[in-house]
């Protein structure tokens, strides 16, 4: 039996019924790239932020809201803790020298709600050896960091204290704040989000209650969008001349000439006018958005349990891949060396990578089974409302054609999920689950020699089963 306070397990020996196909909602595409699963898994599954090291692009650094720093130098096939001298589990930002990558600095806090009284353990902390030790190098724990391209020795915090800049590779920081706006009590504005132009040192954009400018290190800003009614959730740069900003706006106010919440403005003159970027967004509310560091037109953002890619500068938006839990994606990242690659951070269920349906086939792995000799990749979310818990599902092979997932205990199945060759019968793939839970899961099955893909969802409290004898 599963936890009870997971949600309803029946035993694994139960010969279940393949009879409620309309009762699951399925999904059908033919889209050549999907995402994987790659962990860290649960309790360290909820990513906050991403960064990834250009020199060595097998090397990512996760922040998550658990478990502090998590590294993997085999681009996710197994993660580790860099957590020594952090001490703390909840990391706000990530930041990454890319002249000396071993240099990162990140912004860590005890789990929230945040009591500001006794004062907040955590800040802001440098390590210099890839994760393997970290000093704490300021007190305030940002909710934004940023660190110059062509200078590294400078870098920057940003959070409800406004925005501290250090000139000595984080040895001492000062306020920088001259220009931005300040609140009621006069001290200064939230600043929830930093970028750098990589091709103009000291230039830096900082956005919070609007979008602001600086070209001298941030010894100055100047507005270069006011937002009465608006907040800016994330900003993204690409160098021009002249810079293209994207931005994301938070919260609308009444005036009918804003945008909805989650919608992308974008700017093609480094932030003198500003345009809706939503084609084909229209119903998806943006939390995070990346440009690939090669080709400027090309744009990625995140929403809820979907990525879209522009190929256009922002101009229309299509949906790309399958295989993402229905969680928010927190941040995007992009392989420098490999621009078709791309990771997704979500709040949840770890991290994700976009691979070619066609190209590598099915690979399986520690959250993936392929099944019908090796053809069809097969892959779980679950989430346990009850607990509030989520995750991926643990691949358990059994037969060529069958497999398991298990959710909470490896000794609990929760899931069986088969896929035949019924060609010789009626010219078709069939595709049959069977649930032993009645914890929500979504199970994403792919044709890796097609690139279709089909989506079958059980909500939670049901214990359902499907018999999809048309699945491809």
């Amino acid at each position: 039996m599963s936890r009870p306070s997971q949600g309803l397990s029946s035993p694994i020996s139960l010969i279940f019924a393949i009879c409620l196909l309309a009762e699951s909602s399925i999904l059908a595409q033919t889209d050549p790239v999907i995402w994987r699963s790659l962990g860290p898994f649960e309790p360290c599954g909820e990513v906050r932020s991403l960064t990834i090291d250009p020199t060595a692009p097998a090397t990512i650094y996760a922040g998550t809201a658990k478990c502090g720093v998590q590294k993997t130098t085999d681009a996710g096939a197994t993660w580790t803790a860099a957590n020594e001298g952090l001490g703390l589990p909840f990391v706000t930002a990530l930041a990454m020298d890319l002249l000396s990558p071993p240099i990162l600095y990140a912004g860590a806090g005890p789990l929230p709600p945040w009591n500001p009284i006794p004062p907040l353990v955590g800040g802001t902390f440098r390590t210099v050896n890839g994760g393997r030790g970290w000093s704490r190098v300021l007190n305030q724990i940002p909710d934004a960091l940023a660190v110059d391209p062509s200078l590294p020795s400078v870098a920057y915090a940003g959070g409800n204290f406004g925005v501290f800049r250090t000139l000595n590779g984080g040895v001492t920081w000062t306020p920088a704040n001259n220009g931005l706006p300040t609140n009621e009590l006069s001290s200064p504005a939230g600043i929830g989000s930093l970028a750098t132009d990589p091709k103009s040192p000291g230039t830096l954009y900082a956005a919070g209650g609007g979008i602001f400018r600086s070209t001298d290190y941030a010894d100055s800003w100047v507005p270069i969008r006011r937002a009465q009614y608006e907040g800016i959730r994330a900003i993204a740069a690409h160098p021009g001349p002249p810079t293209t900003l994207y931005a994301i706006s938070f919260y609308a106010g009444p005036a009918p000439t804003l945008p909805p919440s989650g919608s992308i403005l974008k700017s093609s003159d480094g932030g003198a006018n500003w345009i809706p970027a939503n084609t084909g967004l229209e119903r998806a509310a943006v939390f995070s958005v990346a440009v690939d560091p090669t080709l400027g037109s090309i744009v990625y953002a995140g929403a809820i349990g979907s990525v879209f890619r522009s190929a256009n500068s922002g101009a229309s938006w299509e949906h790309i891949g399958a295989g993402l839990p229905r969680a928010r994606i927190s941040a995007l990242a992009i392989d420098p060396r490999n621009p078709e690659v791309v990771y997704a951070a979500t709040e949840g269920f770890g991290v994700f990578r976009t691979e070619s349906a066609r190209a590598d086939g099915c690979t399986p792995g520690s959250a993936a089974l392929c099944l019908s000799d090796g053809r069809f990749l097969v892959e779980v979310n679950w989430h346990a409302h009850s607990s509030g818990a989520r995750g991926v599902g643990r691949a358990v092979p059994l037969t060529p054609d069958t497999g398991a997932f298990w959710f909470f205990d490896s000794a609990n199945l929760e899931l069986m999920v088969k896929v035949l060759d019924g060609r010789p019968i009626n010219g078709r793939f069939w595709a049959f689950l069977g649930s032993l839970t009645n914890v929500e899961f979504t199970v994403t099955v792919m044709d890796s020699d097609t690139g279709a893909t089909k989506t079958y969802v059980n909500p939670q409290g049901r214990l359902a089963s499907v018999a999809d004898v048309e699945a491809f």
